[in-house]
């Protein structure tokens, strides 16, 4: 985090500037350049409004950073709602007044494979007594599967299977469909 970030979180952080609920942020319209929003769509109520909020909050032309998860396991903080394919998101997005800069896979579909790995054995060994430790064994010896995402997360594919999505677009000017 740079000194000129504010960072807007529920909970107090040690990074924290400003304890604030997403959907109904306390600042002035137009008042940020960018905005970067990661790991937190997932665990709000109404991630519409999230966006809604980010759009209104962004100056005109600014630039919104934002990353979902799509096959990723279940993660409540405290709950976990909402999941989004590569094309639903470019949706949820354009459709909220935001032009397409970027989009892609952010975390890879080895992480995916791993991550459903960890899950599917941990609920195989869960009522085994000590099952914490042998979960984490089986998690080192899987874990280096995910360096393959070194080489698959740039395939035109790796959307398909992966673990998260992003989406860079800049606030329209005149959107072509407001915010609602």
């Amino acid at each position: 985090i740079t000194p000129d970030t504010i960072a807007v979180d529920l909970t107090p952080w040690p990074n924290t500037k400003v304890i604030s609920d997403v959907h109904s942020v306390a600042f002035r319209a137009d008042s940020f350049d960018a905005v970067f929003c990661t790991g937190l769509l997932e665990h709000i109520p109404d991630p519409t409004k999230a966006l809604q909020e980010i759009w209104r909050i962004l100056k005109p032309g600014g630039i919104a950073h934002l990353e979902v998860p799509f096959f990723q396991g279940h993660h409540p903080d405290p709950q976990d709602y909402w999941r989004w394919t590569l094309d639903g998101f470019r949706l949820f997005c354009t459709s909220h007044g935001f032009d397409e800069l970027d989009a892609g896979v952010h975390i890879g579909p080895a992480t995916a494979l791993t991550w459903t790995l960890q899950d599917f054995f941990g609920c195989l060994i869960g009522t085994w007594k000590g099952s914490a430790k042998v979960r984490a064994c089986f998690n080192i010896l899987i874990s280096p599967l995910q360096l393959f995402d070194l080489f698959l997360i740039h395939r035109r594919e790796a959307h398909r299977i992966a673990c998260a999505v992003y989406f860079v677009g800049r606030k329209q000017t005149s959107p072509k469909r407001a915010p609602q």
